[in-house]
């Protein structure tokens, strides 16, 4: 499996200096480590130096700390967990046919499903329906597909009568941030939790004082460390070597799924009543030759 290949590489010690492999050592024996450790950290463990980390990395083929950490963490997710039986970069070869590519996506969604389920909570997910649950408005920030991703549950979210609202602009996104307050809640989309235009949206919103729940990788990061929440999404993908983000996009769908369904099931009768007369109300009447699918 190419996730393997980091663990593989680490393990050439040749290739390394005697600070290096006493880093590589120690993470070896103790991934769950690097989960939470700042470059600082860790050279506090090892008894070595930030700069030393960094050159790690660098030597191992990443631009720095934190790529190496999220790509350490997703190998080390692949052995620890037998759900993963598809590489999440590269799920299918250049020879698969639709049956081929259609079996493996889809064994790949289910394994990601499975994962995120692991990962959640019980105690955080509740922390965090109860800042949605008392928020005026809620915010979703996040670059390119995560703002998709999170399309549908704006629309769910409107239909309960939560005010959520979403922009693709940075521009809107930043003016947004600065003119926040704790009335409000974001919702932060960030797989690497790294993103330079969401950190700095992230230092707005806690100058505001705006509570911020954020959905990220396995482990802190610089957004998370920023935010009141973070809830976990699977983290096998690696920075640029994929085709797409499969799984990561999954487990977020799941996530922001999961917290629709909690808050919408705190008052379940009331929400289900205006639910359904939101859809009476937006749902146009259908000819012979479009029948209703369902009766209200």
């Amino acid at each position: 499996m190419i996730f393997l290949n980091i663990i593989s590489r680490m393990n050439q010690s040749h290739f390394f200096s005697n600070s290096e492999n006493s880093i590589i050592r120690f993470l070896l024996e103790n991934p769950d480590d690097i989960k939470n450790a700042t470059t600082k950290d860790l050279a506090a463990k090892t008894f070595t130096s930030p700069s030393t980390i960094v050159r790690l990395a660098q030597k191992l083929g990443f631009q720095g700390y934190n790529d190496f950490r999220i790509e350490f963490l997703a190998a080390v997710q692949q052995l620890d967990s037998p759900l993963v039986s598809i590489d999440a970069n590269f799920p299918f070869k250049k020879a698969d046919g639709i049956s081929e590519i259609s079996s493996n996506l889809s064994q790949l969604f289910v394994d990601a499903v499975k994962e995120t389920n692991s990962l959640v909570d019980e105690a955080t997910y509740d922390q965090a329906i109860d800042l949605l649950d008392q928020a005026t408005f809620i915010d979703i920030y996040g670059v390119g597909s995560n703002q998709h991703l999170a399309y549908n549950f704006t629309l769910d979210m409107r239909r309960i009568n939560k005010e959520v609202t979403t922009s693709t602009s940075q521009q809107e996104q930043l003016i947004k941030a600065a003119t926040s307050n704790k009335d409000r809640v974001a919702l932060i989309i960030s797989y690497t939790g790294e993103t330079k235009d969401i950190l700095e949206i992230c230092q707005l919103l806690n100058a505001t004082e705006t509570p911020m729940i954020c959905i990220s990788s396995v482990g802190n990061n610089s957004i998370s460390d920023l935010c009141d929440i973070t809830l976990n999404i699977v983290t096998w993908e690696k920075m640029f070597s994929k085709i797409s983000t499969f799984s990561s996009s999954v487990s977020t769908l799941l996530v922001l799924d999961i917290l629709y369904a909690a808050l919408f099931a705190r008052n379940y009768d009331k929400n289900k009543e205006r639910l359904l007369q939101v859809k009476a109300n937006t749902t146009g009447f259908r000819s012979k030759i479009q029948p209703l699918m369902e009766d209200v």
